[in-house]
């Protein structure tokens, strides 16, 4: 949990400095690349399971 943790505290800090259009694609950027990486993670695991 320590990982995630630092990242939102990176993230929170990063989206300070930004308007509140900027804030929106880093939110939804972030939401996406958050749920592709599992996706490949999760493929991955089924990969060499088989």
């Amino acid at each position: 949990m320590k990982r995630k943790e630092e990242k939102d505290v990176v993230l929170d800090e990063v989206i300070k400095e930004l308007s509140w259009k900027e804030r929106i694609v880093v939110r939804i950027f972030n939401k996406i690349f958050s749920k592709i990486s599992n996706l490949i993670r999760i493929a991955i695991i089924n990969f060499y399971l088989k």
